[in-house]
């Protein structure tokens, strides 16, 4: 993973109903609480934000560090243009497995691939998804631990190539 860091945010300050100047929140509601950032997400349905820097190309890397069992799914974004055109990555707590999504212009993503997850329970982790163009393919990679964990190569025509935002998201609670 060669990429160099453009901007980080270990979200340690007081608690707040936003999670601070460079994020917008673009659906549900994220805090900061304990200096961390928390979903507080009751209607079964993501919620996210957006990072206001925009990389510098469009080959992008995103990384968390999950600081316990979540309850519930949660993710990055790269290539983020608007609420339904984006690519995630999802790691979910209650199933095994790592969803690699693409918004197509639809209220819901579209799953590109759900492989296995070897996600330990309880134990502070770091999560990373990459984005990265390679001639016709957009290539993603899901990472645990700087470890890669899973890929997919999406050549499909709808595939995003051009720059965007980076942001993290969740699906019920999390933290």
């Amino acid at each position: 993973m060669a990429f160099t860091s453009e901007f980080t945010d270990d979200f340690n300050r007081a608690d707040a109903d936003a999670l601070g100047g460079n994020w917008t929140e673009f659906r549900g509601d994220l805090d900061i609480v304990s200096n961390a950032c928390k979903s507080i997400a009751s209607d079964g349905y993501y919620y996210g934000a957006k990072h206001s820097t925009s990389p510098s190309t469009a080959n992008h890397y995103a990384k968390v560090y999950v600081t316990s069992d979540p309850g519930g799914d949660f993710g990055v974004m790269c290539r983020y243009q608007d609420n339904t055109h984006f690519y995630s990555c999802r790691w979910r707590s209650s199933q095994p497995d790592i969803l690699f999504l693409r918004g197509d212009g639809s209220t819901d993503p579209t799953l590109l691939q759900d492989g296995p997850n070897t996600k330990t329970v309880n134990v502070n982790h770091y999560y990373a998804f990459s984005v990265v163009t390679n001639g016709s393919t957009v290539e993603l990679r899901a990472y645990r631990d700087d470890v890669e964990q899973d890929s997919f190569n999406d050549t499909a025509a709808g595939r995003i190539t051009s720059n965007g935002k980076v942001g993290i998201w969740g699906y019920r609670d999390w933290e």
